[in-house]
């Protein structure tokens, strides 16, 4: 793919590989319409709204700088649909596309829309990163591998935060290469009364990079919390750099300034993002309850150290290999072997530092979420850009060439595509609604073990549906039974060997919906007393 892109202008290969990036995450952007399924979508959206009663969202379990973009564009929305329905053409587009005027529904698309949009945009800072570190096709390589990681794809389908704040820190990443590639300065002292105008354009030529990397991590952190510890970036970089000049010394105060003014950037994006942590700082500090901030750090637990190294082991081999991409964890570890023990070369320092330090970091919650390492995919992105890179370098045949190229990105991407097909096809869950809708009558009752499909249940009969499938529960009813399971659940149900499958065959089945390449459980519907 490079070879075919490398013939046009490097701009126009990014910008191609941003539309294909933006249509890959916005195929089944309407996933589960007419109903949100994702716990943590109301949860943005409704904070979003709420914005335009009250600035301040009024609790801290994520900080607010997504939300605030969040209400923006459902102000420009909101202002634009107005403007549609004084001119009268509201009819005219409500016949072409119904779901603008389906309130909250259109907010759900919209803030899906902004995800997809920031998710594919990535690709843009990290390009950048990998060229200004690896060159043209380093860059792009690294840009591609981001484009198709499976898990980012799937994420970028929904109103979260993960997506928007790896998007943050791609640029912070890109800011940070940039230190990286600063020469040395012969005197980087501050502002001299003396010669004001003159060293104030000299000192900002020189630590703009570090007020630029540092603020991209505040917005990071503004967004997810955890997001700020990518500020070790801007670190690894100066140190970096500072090693691989003789003019400059390892430590110095002009150094130290420069990573404190790049400190307070981080605060001051931070702030920015999130005012309300100084201006209702009682609540942000909070750990009783989701209200606070801190509660957010307790909520995620922690580990033992030994266990701690045991999720770290499996976080960069096999656990999310799948979500990452096969290929991609496996050139990554191969960069790793190939930088500490053949090729020492110190731009590998500003990837594998702070992304062994991120992975590390994270294995220490006790809840070992795949979202919860999505900080380390820039870096991960470029160590497959620059080792791919290098191989193909290297490599003088063009059919081997083109062999590199389909082993590392032939899985991800046919993974990246087939994340998009599940979600365009119907959830299960939406079929089991369309088949109660069509067989329930006003006086049958609904009984179901899941609160996965109690949205689907309360909708078709909340006075008649009941969660517990217990043989006291079903005395003198009549109705149907629905039993949910998920990937996991579904072999012990098949094998008879939890309480559910007991009190199951006692009952005909009447409708099995399967899960097979969509989402959602399996569902089975049971006939009771019919």
């Amino acid at each position: 793919m490079y070879e075919v892109m490398k013939k046009l202008k490097p701009h126009k290969a990014v910008i191609l590989l941003f539309i294909v990036a933006f249509l890959i995450r916005f195929i089944g952007i309407e996933h589960g319409f007419p109903f949100i399924f994702h716990i943590d979508e109301p949860a943005v959206v409704r904070s979003a709204l709420g914005i335009r009663f009250d600035a301040n969202p009024g609790h801290f379990d994520w900080p607010h700088l997504h939300f605030y973009l969040t209400y923006f564009l459902f102000f420009v929305f909101i202002k634009a649909r107005s403007i549609v329905q004084f001119l009268g053409l509201q009819s005219f587009l409500a016949f072409k596309m119904p779901i603008l005027w389906q309130d909250p529904l259109v907010f759900y698309l919209l803030a899906r829309t902004l995800d997809v949009f920031m998710g594919a945009l990535t690709v843009i800072p990290v390009y950048l990163a990998g060229r200004e570190l690896f060159g043209n096709r380093g860059g792009f390589l690294a840009a591609l591998t981001f484009a198709f990681m499976p898990f980012h794809v799937h994420a970028s389908h929904f109103a979260l935060v993960d997506v928007p704040a790896t998007f943050w820190i791609a640029w912070a990443l890109y800011f940070s290469t940039k230190i990286y590639n600063q020469k040395p300065k012969e005197s980087t002292n501050l502002i001299q009364i003396n010669k004001f105008n003159s060293t104030l354009k000299d000192n900002l030529a020189y630590f703009k990079y570090y007020i630029l990397a540092g603020f991209f991590i505040g917005l990071a952190a503004s967004t997810k919390y955890h997001g700020g510890i990518a500020a070790v970036v801007v670190a690894v970089a100066h140190f970096a750099r500072v090693y691989k000049n003789s003019k400059e010394k390892f430590v110095s105060w002009a150094g130290l300034k420069n990573l404190i003014i790049s400190g307070l950037s981080a605060v001051g994006g931070f702030i920015l993002g999130t005012p309300f942590a100084i201006l209702d700082f009682s609540t942000f500090i909070r750990t009783d309850s989701p209200t606070g901030a801190l509660w957010q750090f307790t909520n995620v637990g922690s580990v033992t150290l030994l266990e701690r190294l045991n999720q770290f082991f499996q976080a960069i081999t096999y656990r999310f290999a799948l979500d990452i991409g096969p290929t991609f964890i496996a050139v990554y570890l191969i960069y790793i072997f190939y930088s500490l023990f053949i090729r020492r070369d110190r731009r590998s320092l500003i990837i594998l530092i702070p992304s062994l330090l991120l992975f590390f970091y994270v294995s220490g919650f006790e809840k070992m979420r795949v979202h919860y390492y999505m900080p380390t995919y820039p870096f991960i992105a470029l160590a497959v850009g620059a080792m791919s890179s290098h191989i193909i370098a290297i490599t003088r045949n063009h059919i081997q060439k083109r062999l590199v190229y389909w082993a590392v990105f032939l899985i991800p991407i046919l993974l990246a595509v087939n994340t998009s097909i599940v979600l365009l096809r119907s959830d299960t869950r939406l079929e089991l609604f369309d088949w109660l809708n069509k067989n329930m009558t006003i006086t049958d009752y609904v009984v179901y073990n899941s609160s996965s499909v109690s949205l689907i249940t309360d909708k078709i009969s909340k006075d008649r549906s009941f969660k517990g499938v217990k043989d006291t529960s079903l005395v003198n009813k009549v109705g149907y039974i629905v039993i949910y399971k998920d990937t996991d659940e579904l072999v012990h149900f098949l094998a008879g060997n939890d309480s559910d499958s007991k009190i199951a065959k006692k009952y005909p089945l009447v409708k099995r919906i399967s899960a097979t390449g969509r989402r959602g459980g399996e569902i089975f519907i049971y006939s009771l007393g019919k």
